[in-house]
């Protein structure tokens, strides 16, 4: 099972609501995963026509009112009670269990709805539309496995005897269904749970998932410092080119003159190749191994890549400082792969969703 990356993604994925829906396209694109479950994004303006010779009086058409948010969450609601229909979850009372732990239906289902209600509301999308409803089952699956990580994370949390303080739980969860009534405009937590379906104690899960997170999130180490190399590199696009680069460069000929004559990587080329200092996992792997397996002032033979071959010259090495965001980085890897170890250890049992 990949990692879902539980630190403050719970609250974000199942319930980024309220946002308003972008204008429909002309044609609809054909649907993938990614347009189903992600934030769309504004397309680009069109390029301005050609200015006309003569002056061009706007005519104004009547437009119709945009859609309430009582509009809209009526329409996602019938759009969502297709994707169930569609899933045809099967009636039994447990979804799946970890550890001997019930993962209960009705849970399960109350993830399930905030999350297919957040993509709904957010991307306008029809579960009615069969192009759509291929993804039905990958997303029920991830919520399936959200709900067992996080039984997983509760379960380390009460061996390590943590908990969250009723009064942060409280405060927390005060503070996001004020926030989800103001973008959806009701005037209650029990109108809002009643548009969504849901039971209070759902909110209350999701609200308590999240602040273990931050609590487990925190107990691992930070990593203040590791080792880097500065690198310079020169990118071509087929082997011939660069072995006729190395012959230059094994001539005498300078790296970083060479870098600006003909490396395809712009960016770094407009800088003689230079590419400062990098740690672990900031290059794609064929080009790290290279390159950390070079000693300073050692020059790679070409290595290829996607991007297509590269000329590597190390210039250093050495343990440095890591900046503020390569060592949240590696706080957030240590967190997610404490996870996976700790599901890898248990048993889990799937009870839905096994294909």
């Amino acid at each position: 099972m990949r990692p879902l990356a539980l630190m403050l993604v719970l609250v974000a994925l199942l319930l980024s609501v309220g946002c308003a829906r972008p204008a429909a396209p002309a044609a609809e694109p054909t649907p993938t995963l990614a347009s189903v479950a992600a934030t769309p994004t504004t397309a680009p303006a069109e390029e301005p026509a050609a200015a006309a010779t003569a002056t061009v009086v706007p005519i104004l058409l009547p437009t119709a009112p945009a859609p309430t948010m009582a509009e809209l969450r009526a329409e996602a609601l019938a759009s969502m009670a297709a994707a169930f229909e569609v899933l045809d979850l099967p009636d039994v009372p447990v979804a799946a269990s970890v550890n001997g732990e019930e993962i209960v239906m009705e849970d399960f289902a109350d993830y399930l709805r905030l999350r297919l209600y957040s993509i709904t509301v957010q991307n306008g999308v029809d579960w009615s539309n069969p192009d759509y409803q291929v993804y039905l089952p990958e997303i029920a699956g991830e919520v399936l496995d959200m709900r067992v990580q996080s039984l997983v994370m509760r379960q380390e949390a009460r061996r390590l005897g943590m908990l969250p303080a009723q009064a942060d739980i409280d405060e927390y969860r005060a503070g996001l269904l004020s926030n989800l009534q103001n973008a959806e405009e009701l005037d209650s937590e029990g109108a809002l749970l009643e548009a969504y379906g849901v039971r209070a104690d759902a909110i209350t899960d999701i609200v308590t998932d999240t602040l273990l997170a931050e609590m487990l999130y925190r107990l691992e180490a930070t990593v203040t410092e590791e080792e880097q190399v500065k690198a310079r590199h020169i990118l071509v696009a087929t082997a011939d080119e660069a072995a006729a680069l190395i012959a230059r460069l094994d001539a005498g000929e300078d790296f970083a003159t060479l870098a600006q004559e003909a490396s395809l990587d712009t960016g770094s080329g407009m800088q003689g190749g230079d590419l400062g200092w990098f740690p672990r996992g900031a290059m794609v792997p064929t080009f790290e191994e290279a390159a950390f397996a070079l000693e300073p002032g050692q020059m790679s033979d070409a290595i290829q890549s996607q991007y297509g071959f590269h000329i590597i010259l190390l210039e250093d090495k050495a343990v440095r400082p890591l900046d503020a965001a390569w060592a949240e980085r590696r706080q957030q890897q240590a967190f997610d792969e404490h996870l996976t170890a700790l599901e890898s250890e248990a048993t889990i049992e799937r009870f839905i969703l096994t294909n």
